[in-house]
């Protein structure tokens, strides 16, 4: 019989306060090894006007287990200022994975700096305010019936995409 699957869930969301100086830091190392199942789906993160935040998550996967990883981004305290949504200075996060032999399965860099350019625009977010990030590292035995079942979606109120990685596992996006 196969142990019950971890699921890490964190206790509220993570709030990014303003700052005059440097920058908040997150660094994540998560394992799963030989058959093991994770799910990793954190809260949101609320990055306050002038505030700069850098995330860096590796996710090392043995080739048997099923990784269920996301983010999920705020566009602030919109409700709280005129100039919070979006205000923040930096948002900057990179999740790599690795299998048990230490190959790059793939690597994400996404660096959103709005004042520099804006996020409100057709391409980025555009009417959009939550970004949301769900990647997925499973075997190809289980690759296909998963994305046969997701497909991409686009209304005035959610849109999503489907994207397979080009290694091994697939992302949801």
């Amino acid at each position: 019989m196969r142990a019950p699957a971890p699921i890490l869930p964190r206790q509220s969301a993570t709030k990014i306060h303003s700052m005059d100086n440097n920058f908040a830091a997150q660094t994540q190392h998560i394992r799963v090894g030989k058959q093991a199942y994770l799910e990793f789906m954190p809260d949101q993160v609320i990055p306050h006007r002038h505030s700069r935040f850098i995330s860096d998550t590796l996710i090392e996967c043995d080739s048997t287990a099923t990784v269920l990883y996301s983010e999920i981004l705020m566009p602030g305290r919109k409700h709280h200022h005129q100039d919070e949504r979006f205000g923040f200075d930096v948002y900057s996060s990179r999740i790599s994975a690795k299998n048990e032999a230490g190959d790059v399965l793939f690597t994400e860099k996404l660096v959103l700096t709005p004042k520099e350019k804006p996020l409100d625009v057709v391409g980025v977010m555009g009417t959009f305010d939550i970004y949301g990030n769900v990647i997925v590292l499973t075997p190809s035995t289980c690759q296909d019936e998963i994305l046969s079942r997701s497909r991409s979606f686009y209304s005035e109120e959610l849109c999503h995409g489907v994207s397979r990685l080009p290694q091994w596992g697939w992302a949801y996006l």
